[in-house]
């Protein structure tokens, strides 16, 4: 009897780890469907606004946002085959790098509090862009851990962070110190991904 008693107390121990482990999951998984459904309502007002430039037939405009707005479907995308492929860890932590990311370049945007130009209309901060940091971040990305050869993800993020100059959303600076913390960013988060993940087959 005693060793029956004892055997049966010791499941829970057993699937205690496990337990938590799935919480984990669960609750990370909560703050990503958390940011994508705020990411849904700003792709609301992109929408209208795209509408507009093509009702004024500011076709230059037009094709300067849809450029500029690629990185909201490389998101949509690394969450996509975060959940579907067979190399999962590597693109969750892609998507953690890329959430991670935007708060880390909201904190630096008050902290710098360094006014986008005039022209822009906007009254955010704009130091560091966003848009520069996260395509950068993701085309090193990828690019270190053999996802893809490295010129065609840089000349993305290249175009990308030229949009928002051409745009007159970010000034000079701001872009380049958004391409420069974007690249540190995605080098930092992919070699944590070569230490945790076996890489071997990942392109195939």
């Amino acid at each position: 009897d005693y060793q029956e008693f004892n055997s049966s107390a010791s499941i829970p121990g057993r699937l205690g780890p496990q337990v938590a482990l799935s919480a984990q999951f669960y609750a990370a998984f909560a703050v990503i469907g958390r940011y994508v459904r705020k990411q849904a309502c700003k792709g609301q007002k992109r929408i209208r606004r795209l509408s507009t430039l093509l009702r004024e037939k500011d076709y230059t405009s037009f094709g300067l946002y849809i450029i500029s707005d690629t990185k909201h479907l490389v998101f949509a995308l690394s969450i996509s085959l975060a959940i579907l492929s067979a190399f999962r860890m590597v693109y969750v932590i892609l998507v953690a790098s890329q959430i991670i990311g935007k708060e880390f370049n909201r904190l630096l945007k008050r902290y710098f509090n360094h006014r986008r130009p005039a022209i822009s209309g906007k009254k955010s901060p704009g130091m560091p862009s966003y848009h520069a940091q996260h395509s950068f971040a993701f085309a090193l990305y990828i690019s270190y851990v053999g996802l893809s050869h490295w010129l065609w993800p840089l000349i993305w993020a290249s175009f990308v962070s030229w949009s928002r100059l051409a745009l007159m959303v970010h000034s000079l600076d701001q872009v380049a110190v958004g391409c420069g913390i974007g690249a540190l960013w995605g080098v930092t988060f992919a070699r944590l991904c070569t230490s945790l993940v076996t890489l071997e087959g990942v392109t195939e």
